[in-house]
């Protein structure tokens, strides 16, 4: 199909070659690539949108980041039964990818229901 239409772009360019100036074949030259380029543009952009709003954490609402948490300690605990064959494994599953946020936010979590506990005695 691609080639298809490669092949009639080839002719529709060839055909205008044959029948107009140079600076008209320039002109809609530059115009057809301007509008390819807008095109890229815009689907670039909104792909890197869609990316960094997707890993930035405080981008998300508190349930999302919520959900995140539990299904990003689900993971992890599953993986640590399943998987799990050493102290280097261990790292390797706690440190991988955007985890690091999640066992961060853990390790404070305990700490402070360490020290209510132990302020409440």
């Amino acid at each position: 199909m691609a080639a298809i239409s490669e092949v009639s772009e080839y002719k529709s360019l060839l055909n205008m070659l044959e029948t107009s100036s140079q600076d008209d074949i320039y002109q809609q030259l530059m115009q057809k690539e301007k509008t390819v380029l807008d095109t890229i543009n815009i689907v670039a952009n909104t792909e890197n949108v869609k990316r960094t709003d997707a890993r930035i954490i405080y981008n998300k609402s508190v349930l999302e980041v919520i959900a995140l948490f539990a299904n990003t300690w689900h993971n992890i605990f599953k993986e640590l039964v399943v998987e799990s064959n050493g102290y280097k494994n261990v790292i390797d599953i706690l440190w991988t990818g955007d985890r690091k946020i999640y066992v961060g936010a853990m390790i404070v979590l305990i700490a402070l229901i360490l020290f209510f506990i132990d302020i409440s005695k």
